[in-house]
């Protein structure tokens, strides 16, 4: 079987940019190997508990493709638009914190039954 040269596999790499609406500005270029990749990471991001801003104030871009084996970036003339930041719910944390407010709500009401205040 005939080994393959790492310059035989040619893939362009997609490139994407993330629009922040609050500051206008955009991030650094993010390079990936496809839309779906990038989609996810997108979401992590803008879902990220460590998050402090809003997951709707960030767009997702695609501006063009990255060619390794040339080193060459082929940009659209146009970026398109992808998706934009959504609000996504992380059902494991709030079942976590519903459990801890039931709790507190058992034991106030366990302390008003047995006349504790």
């Amino acid at each position: 079987m005939e080994k393959l040269n790492k310059r035989d596999i040619k893939q362009a790499l997609k490139v994407y940019l993330v629009f922040d609406k609050k500051t206008n500005l955009y991030t650094l270029p993010m390079i990936k190997l496809n839309q779906e990749i990038m989609i996810n990471d997108f979401d992590f991001m803008t879902n990220s508990p460590s998050a402090s801003t809003e997951p709707t104030d960030f767009e997702l871009f695609y501006v063009g493709e990255y060619r390794d084996w040339t080193g060459e970036f082929k940009m659209l003339k146009k970026m398109e638009f992808i998706k934009q930041g959504e609000v996504k719910i992380n059902y494991k944390l709030l079942c976590v914190e519903q459990s801890k407010e039931l709790k507190k709500l058992k034991k106030l009401t366990k302390d008003y039954i047995e006349g504790k205040k």
